[in-house]
């Protein structure tokens, strides 16, 4: 357990980057000697259903060097034997880890990140898949442009497998941040973030992964640190809507939803006024949810450290008061802090 308390508490690294083919700790190179080694990470939570149609297309690519690290949340349902079947016939890397205590998936998330050796880490949904032969283009786009050290990684479209059209147009060539993209982007309804692995650990901690939900404030806080680049039109991912349990279509209220929303207000930056519709109802949310999740309206309002955007929520809690009884309410899920030190317990399962 020393070795991941380690590495949460580990600050930004303010100093230059490193040399461009220096290795850092843990990574391994490629069979050639030079290159970009790749880690993919699955959190996995009743995924015996979908978790081979990921697998398959790892299967498509090629002799790109990469390992796929599945975490598995504690599932009920025979994920862990699905997965065992799997490794035994893997034909890449492929490592299996089982959460001693279901998470609600933040946890596993970043338990991956930790535990991911290759230069580059990205997150691919149990349920998604990816595209043929994509992983030796990030590898060469990184060697073209990444080592530089100007970017904490690479931003990429994703596709709709069923009409294999684009989920969003070309963004153009260049540097983004999370708040660009979110706010002059609007049209970009999914993408795939290849994050450089040093930043990526130091940014993810078990801390910050047990107050959020989703990954905007995760992304915000790296592109904050440097951005991404998009340097390409192709799509990467194919990103599947048959997922009934997934999270993005069922919105349940949490203290973590809460925080999230928060963070949107703390975060914010000059693109922020290019949707201030967008924001003012964010805001109100942030109220509404509070009340909801805390039974105060303005609970939420405290975890916002801009004076004038409090004073908006305090503002509009009258009128939320006024609407409440007409306002549909959410499920609310009161998910306790993660005992972060049973992390140690982790069973490494199955290892290929």
């Amino acid at each position: 357990m020393s070795q991941l308390s380690a590495r949460r508490s580990s600050p930004i690294d303010p100093r230059p980057p490193l040399a461009v083919d220096a290795p850092r700790e843990g990574e391994w190179e490629c069979a050639s000697g030079s290159g970009t080694t790749i880690s993919i990470v699955t959190p996995c939570y009743n995924s015996a259903k979908f978790v081979e149609r990921a697998y398959r297309s790892l299967c498509e690519q090629g002799d790109a060097e990469f390992e796929w690290i599945v975490v598995d949340d504690k599932s009920p349902d025979d994920t862990i034997d699905t997965l065992r079947d799997l490794a035994a016939k893997a034909p890449f890397k492929m490592r299996i880890f089982a959460l001693p205590v279901n998470s609600g998936g933040g946890m596993a998330y970043a338990f991956g990140a930790q535990m991911a050796r290759g230069h580059l880490v990205f997150f691919l949904d149990h349920d998604d898949a990816l595209l043929p032969n994509v992983l030796s283009g990030m590898a060469q786009d990184w060697d073209r442009h990444g080592r530089t050290g100007k970017f904490c990684g690479l931003l990429y479209r994703s596709m709709n497998p069923e009409t294999r059209r684009f989920n969003s147009p070309p963004l153009g060539f260049g540097a983004y941040t999370m708040s660009r993209i979110v706010n002059t982007k609007p049209s970009l309804r999914d993408a795939l973030f290849v994050f450089d692995r040093s930043i990526l650990q130091r940014v993810y901690t078990y801390e910050l992964a047990d107050k959020t939900i989703y990954f905007g404030v995760l992304y915000s806080k790296l592109t904050a640190v440097r951005p991404v680049l998009y340097c390409r039109d192709d799509a990467v991912k194919l990103y599947y809507l048959d997922n009934d349990q997934a999270m993005t279509k069922n919105l349940v209220l949490s203290r973590q939803l809460i925080f999230v929303y928060a963070e949107n207000f703390n975060q914010a930056d000059v693109y922020y006024l290019r949707r201030p519709m967008l924001y003012l109802k964010r805001l109100f949310n942030l109220v509404r949810f509070s009340d909801q999740v805390y039974g105060s309206p303005a609970h939420g309002l405290a975890l916002v450290r801009s004076r004038l955007v409090r004073a908006l929520g305090y503002a509009m809690i009258p009128g939320y008061l006024l609407a409440r009884s007409r306002l549909k309410p959410y499920p609310v899920r009161q998910r306790p802090p993660y005992p972060s030190e049973v992390l140690g317990e982790a069973l490494e399962i199955g290892k290929h």
